[in-house]
């Protein structure tokens, strides 16, 4: 697992750090019980989204919530449990 701490970037001055959009991938999957809600969280994240496909076919494009208060509104969480398959 990453944190900030694995980013170093060398940068002389401020300018330099406006023009920086880091992109960050992931692939995974979840087990979500049923009655359980599931949000990915992005703090600082301005835009983007993932995809989210159960084990059914559905599939889902969902925006990361850019905080915990973000991430109880239902159009950032998976709307049922079960198996997802998130890219």
């Amino acid at each position: 697992m990453w944190t900030p701490k694995d980013w170093k970037i060398q940068c002389p001055s401020t300018n330099c750090l406006e023009e920086l959009t880091p992109i960050i991938e992931f692939e995974g999957s979840l087990i979500i019980p049923e009655g359980k809600k599931f949000s990915l969280v992005a703090d600082g994240v301005q835009e983007g989204t993932f995809l989210a496909i159960s084990e059914s076919g559905e599939n889902l494009v969902i925006s990361p919530a850019k905080n915990l208060q973000e991430a109880k509104h239902e159009e950032y969480q998976l709307p049922k449990g079960g198996k997802w398959l998130i890219t």
